[in-house]
């Protein structure tokens, strides 16, 4: 799901403000990126952020192909917010809620999602894989 958020923040051109982030050990962070884009101040974690965003919203009408690996259906839910984040930051795991997403959860928001993405660029192509390593993570299986 923090994949699905980030390429309709990609498509929204959303910009991120002082809200979207929170500080913990000297740095100030978001939620749903990478540690890489924090940074001692709200700017410059803005300005890592907001930067990447506006360089992939104007390349999104260009793109032919989109690959997405899906990884895990578990995510972190953030309990004072009810949000899904895609980064942790290595907050106390208290704050947090694992759980598992439905299999309608997942078809839902991913048929509104893609579609959405097709009917704004009729070239794109998607191809969706699936990680197996991620997967083991929690708990692999056969099949015969």
């Amino acid at each position: 799901m923090s994949v699905a958020e980030a390429l309709k923040t990609i498509a929204s051109g959303y910009n991120y403000t002082e809200t979207d982030l929170f500080f913990y050990k000297e740095n100030w962070h978001s939620p749903m990126h990478h540690g890489s884009f924090s940074a001692s101040t709200q700017e410059a974690a803005l300005h890592n952020i907001n930067t990447r965003i506006i360089s992939a919203h104007q390349t999104y009408p260009e793109l032919d192909w989109l690959m997405l690996t899906w990884g895990t259906a578990y995510v972190y839910e953030q309990k004072k917010t009810g949000k899904i984040v895609g980064n942790c930051h290595k907050l106390p795991e208290d704050q947090f809620i694992r759980r598992r997403l439905t299999v309608e959860e997942i078809v839902t928001e991913y048929t509104s999602l893609l579609t959405g993405m097709i009917m704004r660029n009729d070239r794109l192509k998607i191809l969706l894989t699936v990680s197996l390593f991620a997967t083991c993570e929690t708990g692999c299986w056969t099949t015969s």
